[in-house]
């Protein structure tokens, strides 16, 4: 050979050499002679380690394979993994080599650990270099098992509607149970307890249970419905009947039941049963019933299918577990299920050639799968007493109430249940009807509760209905009849049953039983569980949370609001015998429903305790309101002062927050002759002064007081000095609820038609929202006594003395208050305890208090959380006062809804005539009556507007009068001074910067005083460039910082109120001062301050803090 063939020859063979190098897979399982898994195996085996043996869940198995390199190339492994529906059972715990020389082989491992119990399939996945095998797939299949594990369950019977505690293992979101098939409504409270309730329409049977893992436990569960055997109207039957059917799970024992409900004697020995086996045309064993006469109403039980060698294999340990419940037992094969080999029972007689009853479908050896039963074996059939037809020779299957004892073997026995072998309830006559079921209660939080039922007789006109309540208590398995003596209860044997306290009741269960005749003829209600949030105070701290809207709260110590002890709200309220609970002043309890204060006697009693300025308050109005019951000796507790008195003719208007209490003791601050009512149907003023014509007004209080009604009194003199408080106690229940009190009107023109009404509540009420309940029967407007001025004679009025009417404090909804003669500005709120006029409109009608009117003491904060965007009502408000202490105050409202005109007592109320004094008043025009407070239209307050003022006084003695701006509101007033013109001395003063103190004749002066307004304007000497910016900020600890740039340094700084008064003056010779201002209110205030440069510059700065 040449040279150039030996050259192509070389090539050639390289070339054929590199060809032939080629993978090729094959994967063996790692056991016995190493069979092969081809590639897309379907079917796992146990003898090529694709089937896994079953395994608990949690529990593991590992199996090993071989991966084959059959070829003449390296094979490369890329990956191995499990995918499909259950691969997270399966985990590769040994990963074989990525490279594997040809006729080698590498290892790896599967492991098998079931994650819930059932069949779990997988595929396993080989990624590699196989030209025709990549990726290489097999299945593998592996089974889980449920660990061996019991659920117990309370109660262990109950009507439908029973919440059933199961407790077990591994409860989650996917549990769930049914009861004879029939599915429940399941809670899980954690991984080891649910809850279930029995489902209308649910027969006695097994409750099954499947947890999160899958795996099943099945409780027998006995539903209570009705009973017939003692009812009336009771019929016979034709003839014996078949009433009960068991087969065990162990062993062949089957029990048969014979009922005779035929209302006479009948000898057995004319029956025979008959044993159909897998369907066959005619009986395969005969059993002749003994000679036994069978009484009306009795039962007859025979046993099939026991052994005589009873091991713990073919016989269950339990009571009945070898026939022991029978009077006629046999060791013929019982009845059974296996595919295709279903059996049948008949009754026979007649020599066998009629056949009286029958169980099981005739010819049919598959019948059984039309249950719910899911083995091979254990069931029981139970004959419905409201079958269609019986006897029956076509067997039915809607006659019977099946149970599935579920399981077979030695393990299973506990599912065998002969408990009602030897029971039948049986009669022709008919239950009583429930028409009402009891309902479940609408809160958590209840204090007590009525369940109430209603029925009708089974047979209408015989036996009356009987009623008997029964409850569970948690934990427990059975239910106990509510004896008559419980004191826990009333009605115990009626159609109500009222629960009197349901504190520690959380979780009983109650239903009733609606009988006729005796305990063998009844019909159960629904049963009505009870789930209450409880919160209890043991002195130091609550258990197990602190009160809240859904917690009935329970004092099990004394509580005083303080400091450490917060006010609260909670939905509702117990306070146990031999505590108390003590609301201080500025602190509330808020109760959204119920109260009860108990008392076992004199010397132990709950006990409730608001002092002057504490609240309590109650929730819901008209039917929904919250009711307060004081038990026994159980009290409640309103303390009440009055402010600082002066003289004993001081008079304080009063209102009752309790029933029952009596104007003798809760006046008892003044004499007999000194507490009075005021009689609004005998009020009639012709001629406007706002006196009643003839004094028969005001009339001597007497008996209990009115709740909704508002009385007067003085003090008395007593061995106390004045000035003095006097202090009175309310005691009693707390009014709660809706509160009506009449509002009499009589049409006559001149006639304001005043009321003397009072806050009902031990809490504070919000005019606004009284009004708006009642705005068509009362104008908005409220008058408050705030007595200054001594009774004098020169005053008008009916009495020898008389008191000065401008000395009420006011209230309107629409333009804002007044202070009243002690300069206390009323709030929008009327405080507990408080009488107040008001005045009737219209024909007027019912006033109405609700507790959704009452408010908790943070309610009356409400100011203070005002976003500094939202517009603020335009507001201003003046000062009489003089050198002899008299006090008086108007107030001019631009408000919307206001009018230059008169708009009513909402936004316009009048000021009371006046008798001895001065006072000064607002005009309206076209009107004769003087206003303590005017409303305006907001559009009209511009800086041309003006305010005529008139005043008026009856002094002659000489008297220095002071006109003041007592407080203004609105952003107009941050821009304007208020301009005071005395048209008498034609003078002008800026009553923005000081008082305007004056003399006067007495008379009416309607012209003398206007208020006009005069822009304010604040400007320096020239612009200030961006470097010499005044800066000021106030800092969190109330101090305020001023910065101006670094060519320039701060010389003083003023601060001036609105009032234009200096506040603070401070030196200064830096380019940042800090001053503190902390202790001057919140509002708006002028900065004035001088540079290095003697420029002057004014900002208006907004007090935070």
């Amino acid at each position: 050979m040449d040279k150039l063939n030996l050259v192509l020859f070389a090539s050639l063979s390289f070339a054929f050499s590199a060809v032939g190098q080629i993978p090729e897979i094959k994967v063996e399982g790692n056991v016995g002679t190493f069979p092969e898994i081809v590639n897309g195996d379907s079917n796992p085996q146990g003898t090529d380690n694709t089937l896994f043996a079953a395994q608990f869940i949690g529990a593991t198995q590992s199996k090993s394979y071989r991966i084959r390199n059959l070829g003449n190339g390296d094979l490369r492994i890329t990956k191995v993994n499990v995918i499909g529906v259950n691969s997270s059972d399966f985990t590769i715990t040994v990963v074989p080599e990525s490279v594997i020389a040809p006729q080698t082989f590498s290892l790896f491992e599967i492991q098998f650990s079931p994650l819930a119990a059932g069949v779990r399939n997988a595929i396993v996945s080989i990624i590699n270099d196989d030209s025709d095998e990549n990726p290489y797939t097999f299945a593998v299949r592996g089974t889980g098992r449920c660990m061996s594990s019991s659920t117990a369950l309370t109660p262990r019977s109950g009507p439908s509607g029973t919440l059933v505690t199961l407790n077990g293992s591994n409860f989650g979101p996917t549990t769930s149970a049914t009861i004879n098939g029939k599915a429940m409504q399941v809670h899980v409270i954690n991984s080891n307890t649910v809850q279930a309730l029995i489902p209308v329409g649910a027969a006695t049977g097994n409750i099954r249970v499947v947890d999160d893992l899958g795996c099943t436990s099945i409780s027998p569960f006995t539903v209570i419905d009705s009973s017939i055997g003692g009812c009336e109207g009771s019929s016979t039957l034709s003839d014996l009947i078949i009433s009960e059917v068991t087969d065990a799970t162990a062993g062949g024992l089957s029990y048969i039941e014979i009922y005779n409900g035929t209302g006479t004697s009948i000898a057995l020995e004319n029956y025979a049963l008959g044993i159909y086996h897998n369907g066959a045309a005619n009986p395969t064993n005969t059993i002749k019933l003994n000679a036994v006469n069978l009484a009306h109403n009795a039962l007859y039980v025979l046993a099939v299918g026991i052994t005589n060698s009873p091991t713990a294999s073919n016989t269950c340990p339990q009571l009945g577990g070898n026939g022991q419940l029978a009077r006629q037992m046999s060791t013929l094969v019982g009845i059974n299920k296996k595919d295709g080999e279903h059996d049948v029972f008949r009754l026979l007689k007649s020599n066998n050639t009629v056949v009286v009853d029958e169980f099981g479908v005739y010819l049919d050896k598959n019948w059984m799968d039309a249950t719910i039963i899911t083995g091979d074996r254990g069931f029981n059939f139970r004959r419905l007493p409201s079958a269609s037809k019986l006897p029956n020779a076509n067997f039915n299957l809607a006659d019977w109430n099946i149970i599935d004892w579920v399981g077979s073997g030695e393990s299973s026995c506990k599912t065998n249940d002969y408990s009602n072998i030897g029971i039948f309830d049986f009669s022709g006559g008919a239950a009583p009807q429930i028409t009402h079921q009891p309902l479940v209660l609408a809160s958590k939080c209840a204090v007590f509760a009525s369940l109430t039922v209603a029925a009708q007789e089974g047979i209408l006109g015989g036996f009356p209905l009987a009623y008997q309540w029964f409850y569970n208590a948690p934990n427990s398995t059975d239910w106990h009849e509510i004896q008559p003596m419980d004191s826990s209860y009333s009605g115990q044997q009626h159609s109500t049953l009222n629960i009197l306290s349901l504190e520690n009741r959380n979780g009983y269960q109650y239903y009733a039983q609606v009988r006729e005749n005796s305990a063998t003829c009844y019909k159960s209600s629904t049963v009505i569980p009870i789930h209450i949030e409880q919160s209890s105070w043991n002195g130091q701290h609550w258990f197990p949370t602190a009160p809240n809207n859904n917690t009935l709260t329970i004092m099990n110590d004394n509580y005083s609001t303080g400091a450490s002890n917060p006010s609260f709200t909670t939905c509702s309220l117990v306070v146990k015998s031999g505590y108390t609970l003590t609301i201080t002043d500025d602190h509330y309890v808020e109760v959204l429903t119920d109260v009860v204060v108990k008392g076992l006697s004199p010397e132990a009693f709950g006990k409730i305790v608001i002092d002057t300025k504490g609240a309590f308050i109650q929730r819901g109005d008209g039917n929904a309101a919250g009711t307060f019951t004081l038990h026994d000796h159980g009290t409640a507790v309103v303390n009440k002062s009055t402010p600082l008195k002066q003289k004993w003719y001081t008079y304080t208007y009063w209102s009752s927050p309790v029933r029952h209490m009596l104007v003798e003791n809760a006046l008892n601050m003044a004499l007999p002759n000194r507490r009075f009512y005021f009689e609004a149907s005998n009020y009639l003023d012709t001629n406007g002064d706002n006196i009643d014509d003839n004094g028969d007004d005001w009339q001597l209080a007497t008996g209990r007081m009115i709740p909704g009604v508002g009385y007067a009194a003085t003090s008395k003199s007593t061995n106390i000095p004045f000035p003095r408080i006097d202090e009175t106690t309310f005691i009693g229940p707390f009014n709660t609820g809706n509160i009506e009190t009449p509002i009499i009107t009589n049409s006559f023109p001149t006639d304001n038609d005043w009321n003397l009404i009072g806050n009902p509540y031990p809490s504070a009420i919000h005019f606004d929202m009284l009004h708006q309940e009642n705005n068509t029967v009362i104008d908005g407007a409220a008058y408050l006594w705030s007595q200054f001025s001594p009774p004098l004679a020169s005053n008008p009025g009916n009495q020898v003395l008389n008191f000065n009417s401008a000395d009420y404090a006011i209230i309107t909804t629409g333009s804002g208050n007044t202070a009243g003669a002690s300069k206390i500005m009323p709030t929008n709120f009327i405080p507990s305890g408080q009488g107040f006029f008001v005045k009737g409109i219209h024909n007027g009608g019912t006033l109405t208090f609700k507790n959704s009117m009452r408010m908790a003491d943070h309610t009356s904060n409400a100011q203070f959380f005002r976003d500094d965007m939202t517009p603020v009502a335009n507001k201003l408000w003046i000062n009489l006062t003089s050198d002899t202490g008299l006090f008086n105050q108007i107030l001019v409202a631009y408000v919307e809804g206001a009018t230059d005109d008169f708009d009513g007592f909402t936004y316009d109320a009048e000021r009371l005539a006046l008798s001895v004094g001065a006072s000064i008043h607002t005009l309206i025009p076209n009107r004769t009556q003087t206003y303590a407070i005017q409303g305006k239209a907001p559009s009209s307050l511009t800086s041309e507007e003006v305010i005529p003022i008139a005043f008026q006084t009856t002094l002659s003695q000489p008297t220095v009068y002071r006109l003041s701006v007592a407080q203004t509101q609105g952003s107009f007033f941050d821009d304007h001074h208020l301009q005071l013109q005395d048209n008498l001395l034609e003078r002008s003063h800026t009553l923005s910067n000081s008082d305007y103190s004056f003399t006067s004749a007495a008379g009416v002066f309607k012209d003398r005083f206007e208020i006009h307004f005069k822009s304010l304007t604040l400007a320096s000497e020239a612009p200030i460039t961006l470097t010499e910016e005044l800066i000021i900020n106030e800092l969190s600890n109330g101090h305020v910082q001023f910065s101006i740039g670094q060519h320039l340094t701060i010389k003083s700084v003023e601060i001036i109120d609105l009032l234009g008064r200096i506040v603070h003056s401070f030196k200064a010779n830096k380019h940042t001062e800090i001053y503190d201002l902390k202790h001057i209110s919140q509002a708006v205030y002028i900065a004035r301050v001088v540079l290095s440069n003697d420029r002057v510059v004014t900002k208006r700065i907004l007090k935070r803090t």
